[in-house]
């Protein structure tokens, strides 16, 4: 076979490995998928594919393999939604997306309930839960709405110029599967709570989000490649944009997005130590000499003075400690279950997932695996 008949996945797997704990299961994750199932196959406002679609794309592993700490309840919810943006963003790739919208909402929970997918999604108990948020989590779930919707037009956008916009459709790509919003569901489902920090710490937790959401969404571009190819979804795709604007054979931007999805993890590990750094507890330090006028302050008659640093110290800094430490296993899980997702779904490789997965040779001759409900 020519040597331009396959290509080579970047091992995605191992590129994750050095910041993703070992896989959890979510322990609710079949009753959980078969009552979303039975739920969503009664929805009137789907569409013969977009039912099939979802029957095959296995998207309630996804939200389990993601969402590991979830109780059933809540993990129902969260499948729900998410298999409603999945089909949002099917509707978006066939630029049919925008008219699920209604105009003049404004914040967050409005948005979601001027959808005509994502409102049905909104029960009851999510009414309560919302009701009871803090405005912090408003404010973030509002952006995180917008930057969905913004994501759906966006992409297109980046994808249709001349050369691509790499950088716009990477910075729209992030949200285009509504990774955000899912995240600050799981938060107001009580899967983690973001910690209160100082402007610092707000913007490592913004880069550490960021950074999760990049990895997470160049990989499934990666996966989705040998599927879209030759189809209207095909430049919408960051290894054909990378091949269209650098000039790339499939293999080198196979490469290239492999090299970028390595340097993501690094920055994820990086902003996790700056972190740690930023919130580690005060250090004592010793007391000057009585003679301490030769320093040009007066001696203290303790033991230790002011800390030094920019620690978190006492209850408070316990606290604020154990929940950084569960928003960012929170994100690793996000991580790690969206990877492992990719070879599970028949979505992108069909049935050779596993083969997949421990080689990571794609032939191109072969039958692109369809897209369930695409035919």
């Amino acid at each position: 076979m020519a040597p331009s008949a396959s290509f080579q996945l970047p091992d995605l797997p191992s590129l994750i490995a050095p910041l993703a704990q070992p896989l959890r299961t979510n322990t609710h994750c079949r009753a959980a998928s078969a009552s979303s199932a039975a739920w969503l196959a009664s929805l009137a406002a789907l569409e013969p594919a977009e039912h099939a679609a979802l029957k095959a794309a296995r998207v309630g592993m996804r939200t389990a393999l993601c969402s590991p700490a979830l109780d059933a309840p809540q993990l129902r919810v969260l499948m729900d939604t998410a298999a409603l943006v999945f089909v949002g963003a099917r509707r978006a790739a066939a630029g049919d997306g925008e008219a699920d919208w209604e105009d003049g909402h404004r914040g967050g929970m409005d948005m979601l309930r001027g959808n005509r997918l994502l409102k049905l999604a909104v029960t009851p108990n999510l009414e309560r839960l919302a009701a009871r948020a803090p405005p912090a989590w408003h404010a973030r779930f509002t952006l995180s709405i917008a930057r969905y919707l913004c994501a759906q037009k966006e992409v297109e956008a980046a994808a249709a110029r001349e050369p691509p916009d790499v950088d716009a459709y990477v910075e729209a790509r992030r949200e285009l599967d509504g990774a955000g919003l899912m995240l600050d569901l799981g938060e107001l489902l009580e899967a983690f709570e973001v910690p209160n920090l100082p402007p610092p710490g707000v913007a490592l937790l913004e880069d550490l989000q960021r950074a999760a959401l990049d990895i997470v969404a160049w990989a499934t571009d990666i996966a989705a490649y040998q599927r879209t190819r030759g189809t209207r979804a095909a430049p919408a795709n960051l290894v054909a944009l990378l091949m269209r604007s650098k000039g790339l054979a499939v293999q080198g931007a196979m490469n290239m997005c492999g090299g970028m999805v390595r340097a993501r993890v690094d920055d994820f590990r990086s902003a996790v130590e700056r972190l740690h750094t930023l919130l580690s507890p005060p250090t004592p330090v010793p007391a000057r000499p009585a003679l301490s006028w030769v320093w040009g302050s007066s001696a203290k008659g303790s033991s230790c003075e002011a800390s030094e640093g920019v620690g978190v110290g006492g209850k408070d800094g316990e606290k604020v400690r154990a929940e950084a430490e569960r928003y960012v296993r929170a994100l690793e899980d996000c991580i790690a279950g969206g990877v492992q997702w990719l070879y599970e779904t028949p979505l992108f490789f069909g049935a050779q997932g596993a083969e997949i997965r421990a080689f990571g040779w794609v032939f191109a001759d072969e039958p692109t695996p369809a897209a369930p409900g695409d035919a």
